[in-house]
């Protein structure tokens, strides 16, 4: 696929074409905002909550990053949200992490035994990663 570069001058704002393309970008395009996970000695505690700060019913998809203490090594989660609000993210249901989101939180669990349940990932304090969220403007 070629893409061709425009310049703003090139763009007669009053073309249907121009509008057209606007409200349809504007109109497909979520928003989404990037939260820390924060603390979590992942190896001490099986369960942590992070603040969304979003209108629940709104949010569409979460994914996201949990590193271990070193920062060398970057597990990505994610998934679609389904209507009960409780996703299933990660690799394997032995390493996976589990979340679910109510009005005013996300929480992250970690299965016993698996992966995050060790001295790789019990750094305090230390931000744990980084959640994405992506919804929907109301």
């Amino acid at each position: 696929m070629a893409y061709v570069a425009i310049a703003d001058s090139e763009i007669d704002p009053e073309s249907p074409f121009t509008t057209g393309l606007a409200t349809k970008f504007r109109d497909n395009v979520q928003p989404w905002k990037v939260i820390d996970i924060g603390n979590w000695d992942m190896d001490a505690s099986s369960l942590t909550t992070v603040a969304h700060g979003l209108i629940a019913a709104n949010i569409r998809s979460m994914t996201g990053v949990i590193r271990n203490d070193e920062n060398t090594l970057f597990h990505i989660i994610g998934g679609q949200v389904v209507t009960t609000g409780i996703l299933e993210v990660g690799f394997s249901k032995q390493s996976a992490p589990f979340q679910a989101y109510d009005s005013t939180l996300i929480y992250l669990t970690r299965e016993t035994g698996g992966v995050f349940d060790s001295g790789s990932y019990n750094a305090s304090p230390f931000n744990r990663g980084f959640l994405t969220v992506r919804y929907d403007i109301p």
